[in-house]
């Protein structure tokens, strides 16, 4: 009997096909068993679903606090098996939480940037995903691009997954910021391949 998570998987699949005509490159590039860090840019709400829907339904995402406190979104992260860091602080509890389930053999996904950015400018980011990948049991982190035009309500989404990124050292700092260059080369080969810039489609 099929699951209500894989049912509402499919839902989603098919509403974001339709209506944002997504696409996905790479899926091949995740691993098969090892627990991973799904590490991604972060340019809307939608973005937790749609990793969930089209990467791996068992990521487990950490959310702003905030987000836990409306009744209805409450419930939707809940769902999606979120937990709460608090943005103002170090967000100690969630970042051992995060390691923990890593440990356990589960996967996480983190946005590093910590808020949401529309923009292509690079906005500080913070080095949480470094710091818990070298804590825990060398968690692979995997360097995930989401790409989409910045207006339109049904606007295309691109989704780029890139080569897993093994921790080789204790310098989670050093560590987030390769992480953070894969992604934002992953969306600018994306724009370049498909001749799609954000803000307006490419006149090549």
């Amino acid at each position: 009997m099929i699951s209500v998570r894989l049912l509402l998987k499919c839902i989603v699949q098919l509403y974001y096909k339709v209506f944002h005509r997504v696409s996905v490159r790479g899926l091949e590039k995740l691993p098969f068993c090892d627990p991973y860090i799904v590490a991604s840019n972060h340019i809307s709400t939608h973005d937790p679903i749609l990793l969930a829907a089209f990467l791996n339904h068992n990521i487990k995402f950490m959310a702003k606090e905030e987000l836990f406190r409306v009744p209805v979104v409450r419930s939707i992260v809940k769902r999606l098996d979120a937990f709460p860091v608090h943005r103002n602080g170090i967000g100690i509890g969630a970042i051992r939480h995060a390691i923990r389930l890593l440990n356990m053999g589960q996967t996480v996904g983190i946005f590093p940037e910590g808020t949401r950015n529309r923009d292509e400018r690079q906005i500080p980011y913070k080095p949480g995903v470094g710091f818990i990948a070298t804590r825990s049991n060398r968690a692979v982190i995997v360097p995930v691009a989401i790409c989409a035009q910045q207006r339109g309500f049904f606007r295309p989404i691109h989704v780029v997954v890139g080569d897993p990124i093994t921790p080789l050292d204790s310098d989670y700092r050093l560590l987030t910021e390769h992480v953070m260059k894969a992604i934002n080369g992953l969306k600018n080969s994306e724009f370049t391949s498909t001749r799609y810039v954000i803000g307006q489609e490419s006149i090549e």
